[in-house]
């Protein structure tokens, strides 16, 4: 035999403590996402803020010899790439037609068409993180400058470098952040559920006492 209110009672108690679950659990879910969020861009950004300024030294001091010679200029992208920060970067000169590389190809599959107008059109070059066969990078690309007189302006010499940087390490980091904050997360749901089995016995208390009230009267108590 069922006892509706005790039925009634346990159907309002199980709703209760999952709405307070659910609660519990968009509070973790979104206080996890904001945290991976600004933990990621710092990540990120210190690793390109490094790169990025390590780069454009690099490119300051390089002064090219006209007629470009593409053996001088491949020893020294070797001596650039030797310095390269945080990570190890590959180094791309573009110069009308000669390419060149501190790698094994002359090349980079990883440099796009954006990236090469910006570094050419803007004194201080630019730089993207792109995403390519499924691993992230970092690519840096800036103008060489050269003065036609001494004291004059600098301006561009036509030749660019590019630098081209793995950002592995730094997507490990981001695994291990989701890793933490999906850990943190599900210890905070287990915690949640003791007040709220507390919560739904002190909202269910006075429905029992009028319930058990009417009752009394009903019965003629």
């Amino acid at each position: 035999m069922k006892i509706p209110g005790a039925t009634a009672a346990f159907g309002v108690r199980t709703r209760l403590v999952l709405a307070f679950l659910l609660v519990a659990a968009v509070g973790a879910v979104t206080t996890a996402a904001l945290t991976y969020r600004e933990a990621r861009s710092a990540v990120l950004e210190r690793a390109q803020d490094t790169a990025v300024a390590s780069f454009r030294e690099e490119v300051e001091r390089f002064v090219p010899g006209l007629p470009l010679d593409v053996e001088s200029v491949r020893w020294e992208l070797y001596d650039i790439a030797a310095r390269s920060k945080p990570h190890p970067w590959i180094v791309f000169a573009e110069y009308g037609s000669v390419r060149v590389s501190s790698g094994d190809r002359p090349v980079s599959g990883v440099l796009t068409g954006e990236l090469r107008r910006a570094a050419r059109t803007s004194p201080h070059g630019s730089f993207q993180r792109v995403v390519k066969d499924g691993r992230a990078y970092l690519t840096i690309g800036m103008p060489v400058m050269t003065r036609v007189v001494a004291g004059g302006g600098a301006v561009p010499s036509g030749l660019v470098l590019f630098a081209v940087m793995p950002m592995a390490n730094e997507e490990a980091d981001i695994d291990e952040l989701v890793t933490a904050a999906r850990d943190g997360a599900l210890p905070g749901l287990a915690v949640a559920l003791v007040p709220a089995l507390f919560a739904a016995r002190s909202v269910l208390r006075p429905v029992r006492e009028l319930r058990h009230a009417a009752h009394s009267m009903g019965g003629g108590r």
